[in-house]
């Protein structure tokens, strides 16, 4: 690639931007809790729980294409390892301190609002919470939803899909560690050991599904191999057919999927599809060639968006309940809510979500990020040997030296 190994690609950006676009949309329909006809109408015909499909194919590509660059120039196994807990260090610092600190936020909004319970139970709160923290929510969530247990799961329901990301990373440079050259085969066996198989919404196979994930890793491997450039879609420089390429996956990815609210699925294996269809976006964007989007403006509000989407798929749902119990205390008791507050209750939750966002890049994300990568850099530099110091306690300690 003519990238540096782990330099941004806006192209990537953008796609990350419509991927936690389509999270939000498919979920504001909790916000207009007196309903919204075009809401209602938008899920009979799509599913937009895709964008995190498009998440996972992403993630993968991302990180493959910076970790096993790494873990391929390792020279001996203690280098290796190194490398590996530098990597696991630079996600504690990139993943953690948000994760914690909005799951915490939701816990404590929940004692401060027990009457009402809008942002959960304090029991059902501490349960998301220990979950989170153990790395195992999308097995917490798909028992409470399987077996309809509504109060023993709270508010934290998109934390499931970072648990299982942890999950692949934790074992991606062990198989690598195993398999080297041939991580590639055990990825393609992944692939198509589930892409037809059936998964609804909650179900085990849907909350442990890493296709996507397996096939961003593919394509970060083949973005090594002297082939690569040969298969770049050069016919999208063209204006018209980029957009036009665009809008077909857009609609792919939203009109596959079966959801709760009656719509068709078009193939009992749809979560297979949309995986191809999160792969092949994020192949095109992986030649950073400016596909998607050329307006300088759109595309920057499109960046801001992509780069702080970690940030946007955490809160969105917290800011919706924020904004409910804002204007819930704003107006008499006896206010019927209805369609005339759809723009009072837009305006507010968007002020709530890009503020907390903003805050948390600014103060929490971009920070850590900075040091988690001074913390893995003098990890993976370090001189002293296996021997002299375990490389856990070598990682523990280079935390708390940066904290």
């Amino acid at each position: 690639m003519n990238d540096p190994q782990g330099s941004r690609i806006d192209d990537i950006e953008v796609l990350r931007a419509f991927a936690v676009l389509y999270t939000i949309i498919g979920h504001v329909k909790s916000l207009f809790f007196w309903g919204n006809d075009t809401l209602y109408t938008v899920d009979q015909y799509f599913g937009l729980w895709t964008g995190v499909d498009l998440f996972f194919a992403i993630s993968g590509f991302v990180i493959a294409r910076d970790l096993l660059h790494r873990l391929e120039n390792a020279d001996g196994d203690e280098k290796f390892w190194r490398s590996v807990f530098a990597f696991w260090i630079r996600r504690v610092y990139r993943i953690w301190p948000t994760s914690w600190l909005w799951v915490l936020v939701i816990t404590i909004l929940g004692v401060v609002f027990h009457k009402s319970h809008m942002f959960g139970h304090l029991t059902s709160n501490l349960a998301d919470f220990v979950t989170v923290v153990m790395q195992v929510a999308n097995f917490h969530f798909w028992h409470c939803q399987v077996n309809h247990l509504a109060n023993e799961c709270g508010g934290a329901a998109p934390w499931w899909s970072l648990s299982l990301e942890e999950q692949f990373y934790l074992a991606l440079p062990i198989a690598f560690f195993v398999l080297r050259k041939n991580l590639k085969y055990l990825m393609i066996a992944a692939v198509i050991v589930q892409i037809f198989i059936p998964r609804t919404v909650w179900s085990f196979g849907w909350v442990i599904r890493t296709d996507a994930i397996c096939l961003g890793v593919l394509i970060a491997i083949f973005s090594a191999s002297h082939i690569y450039r040969l298969l770049e879609p050069t016919f999208l420089k063209k204006r018209w057919i980029s957009a036009a390429f665009l809008a077909l996956m857009l609609f792919l990815l939203a009109g596959l999927p079966s959801n709760w609210d009656g719509k068709i699925n078009p193939v009992p294996f749809s979560t297979g599809m949309v995986a191809l269809v999160s792969a092949a976006l994020v192949f095109t964007a992986s030649f950073n060639q400016n596909y998607f989007i050329r307006n300088r403006v759109l595309k920057s509000i499109f960046l801001w968006i992509g780069t702080r989407s970690f940030a946007l798929y955490l809160i969105h749902g917290l800011a919706m309940f924020v904004t409910i119990a804002i204007w819930r205390h704003l107006v008499p008791l006896t206010t019927q809510f209805g369609g005339q507050y759809t723009l009072r209750f837009l305006v507010t939750y968007l002020a709530i979500l890009i503020s907390a966002t903003e805050l948390n890049f600014r103060f929490i994300e971009a920070p850590l990020r900075a040091r988690g990568r001074v913390a893995a850099r003098r990890m993976q530099n370090s001189h002293r040997t296996c021997i002299d110091e375990p490389l856990a306690l070598s990682a523990v300690r280079s935390i708390k030296e940066d904290a």
